[in-house]
Formats: C-alpha cells, sequence, structure tokens
C-alpha cells in the first residue's frame, strides 16, 4: 500500500486520502524537560504540510512554523523565513507521512477487527488493531540532522472519536528508541471531504 495522494489499495479496498487539519496541546519531551506547546497543524491529500506551534506560556505571539510542499521546506520565525535543512526536511516528511498513512491503516482496521498491518510510503509503517482500530504503530525515520542513526519509533493511538462518518485518535504519543517524544491531545479536528 502507497501512502500517496489519490486511492490507496489495502487488499481489495480502495481508501481516499483526505485532507486533515488539527489543533491541540502537545508536550514535547527534549533533554530532560517536558515543554508544553499549543499546535496547529495542516496537511493536504499530496503531503504539503503547514505546522504551527508556540509555547503555551509564550503565546501565539512566539509562533514558529514549518512548511513543507514539493518544492521543499522552511522554517518561519519573528518574521524570517529560512530554508529547512536536507536532512531535517527529510525527516519531516517522513514524520508527517504517518498521518496519511493512518487513514488506510483506519479503514482496514474497521474490516478486520484486530490483527495488524503495514502500510507502504516514505518509510513503511505497521500497525497494531483490536477492536476496529489501530493503537500502535511502528515505523523507523531518518535523523534531523545530517549523519544521525535512524529513529525506531512507537506511536500510541487512543481517545478516537467518529465525526462525519470519519474517525481519527484525538490523543497521539509519539516514542523515539524507547522513549517519550511527543504527546499530542488534539481537542479540534477536521478531515476534508475526498477528492
Amino acid at each position: 500500500v502507497s501512502a500517496q495522494a489519490g486511492p490507496m489499495r489495502e487488499g481489495s479496498v480502495t481508501v481516499q486520502v483526505r485532507p486533515l487539519s488539527w489543533e491541540g496541546s502537545a508536550i514535547v519531551y527534549a533533554g530532560g524537560r517536558e515543554i508544553g506547546i499549543r499546535v496547529r497543524t495542516r496537511i493536504s491529500r499530496s503531503g504539503d504540510v503547514i505546522s504551527e506551534s508556540w509555547p503555551i506560556d509564550q503565546g501565539e505571539d512566539a509562533v514558529r512554523r514549518m512548511i513543507i510542499d514539493d518544492s521543499g521546506g522552511w522554517m518561519e520565525r519573528g518574521g524570517k523565513r529560512e530554508p529547512m535543512p536536507e536532512a531535517m526536511l527529510r525527516h519531516e516528511r517522513q514524520q508527517f507521512g504517518f498521518y496519511n498513512q493512518l487513514q488506510p491503516a483506519i479503514v482496514f482496521a474497521r474490516m478486520i477487527g484486530s490483527g495488524e498491518t503495514t502500510i507502504g510510503g516514505d518509510v513503511s509503517t505497521s500497525f497494531r488493531i483490536k477492536d476496529g482500530v489501530p493503537i500502535e504503530a511502528h515505523n523507523q525515520v531518518s535523523a534531523p540532522e545530517p549523519g544521525g542513526k535512524p529513529i525506531d519509533q512507537t506511536f500510541l493511538l487512543s481517545d478516537y472519536k467518529t465525526e462525519v462518518g470519519f474517525s481519527w485518535p484525538r490523543r497521539i504519543e509519539i516514542h523515539h528508541d524507547g522513549k517519550p517524544y511527543f504527546s499530542l491531545s488534539i481537542d479540534k479536528f477536521e478531515a476534508g471531504a475526498v477528492p
């Protein structure tokens, strides 16, 4: 299964990837600290990303914006826009690609109830399914810095909500090499229509 724009097939099932957007609160685990942030993310059907974040204690005036499209990636902060280094861009494409892989995994989960499936893309992601939803996922992504070793990722997915027939986890926890890395609680979510 290829998690790209357009229809995807999982067995004999065709899945149309939808554009996604969400807002929420997150914790970033870095250097022994827990940093509380607000996030606002939009991911297009083709994988273009605009992701904004800011420390909760500083407010939205301290927003940092990440932009990824088919021509490259950029970071914006304080009115300055800089190109994303190549290793970081590759890493972030793989990271955000997960959310387009999760869509066919959710459809497949409803069909099989429990089990496992693997969805391809920039990196392949394996999903563990229980009670009709993916509850855990694993993949390996490149390091965000040149020459860094690949990162083994685990995603823990919970608190699924269904709106207009579209189900999505409202809590997503990411572990890097077995350690907490990022924990997201979504409080506003929208999935665009299929083409």
